[in-house]
């Protein structure tokens, strides 16, 4: 635990370099197996359920996030209405394959964190809008809690389709094509861009 809460305290306001570089130090005296990973985007313009279901700089993602006037992002809201809704299919933990979702819940039972199954059981995770580390399961800060669950990957287009519909449940209006209401395939995923510009 003392890990834990040594590696929580070097999330605490600092920039994503700052928190790579005190989780390496703490080495020192705490000894890990947490790697930073190199990041192919903006350390601070993501966080871990964005990294997990694959959204990081999506168009179609960042075009309901960004969005004035909503408060609506894959965080923990989008998770809880995820679980609820029973759209993350449990797997046990010994038959989790590499990139199965890893999800942290503290003692009440509320999401805190999500990951992704890297090879050897290890998890890789975005540690808020900090560093993107592969570490062993709990390697990770304190206040992610000491109870993980395993779930099914969820597909990019499933997740998305999924995330619009907890947007539309939010009060974010589309204007739809009627011709093109399935976003799935690779020719409808082109015309997208009809649904995205279309948000009000």
């Amino acid at each position: 635990m003392m890990l834990r809460n040594r590696l929580m305290a070097a999330c605490d306001h600092v920039t994503p370099e700052r928190n790579i570089e005190l989780v390496a130090a703490i080495a020192a005296e705490f000894p890990h197996n947490i790697v930073a990973l190199p990041s192919a985007h903006d350390l601070a313009r993501y966080t871990c359920l964005v990294h997990a279901l694959g959204f990081t700089e999506q168009p179609r993602y960042v075009a309901v996030a960004a969005l004035h006037g909503h408060d609506v992002y894959a965080g923990t809201k989008f998770a809880e209405w995820l679980l609820a809704g029973g759209a993350l299919k449990g797997v046990q933990a010994v038959q989790a394959p590499i990139g199965t979702v890893v999800v942290y819940f503290n003692d009440d039972g509320g999401f805190t964190h999500a990951g992704l199954v890297a090879p050897g059981g290890r998890v890789q995770s975005k540690w808020g809008v900090l560093g993107l580390y592969e570490h062993d399961v709990f390697e990770a800060p304190s206040n992610y809690g000491k109870t993980v669950r395993y779930f099914e990957y969820l597909p990019y287009e499933q997740a998305i389709e999924l995330f619009y519909d907890f947007a539309k449940e939010n009060g974010v209006e589309f204007q739809e094509d009627a011709t093109n209401t399935s976003l799935g395939t690779d020719t409808q995923q082109q015309n997208a861009a009809s649904r995205r510009c279309a948000c009000l």
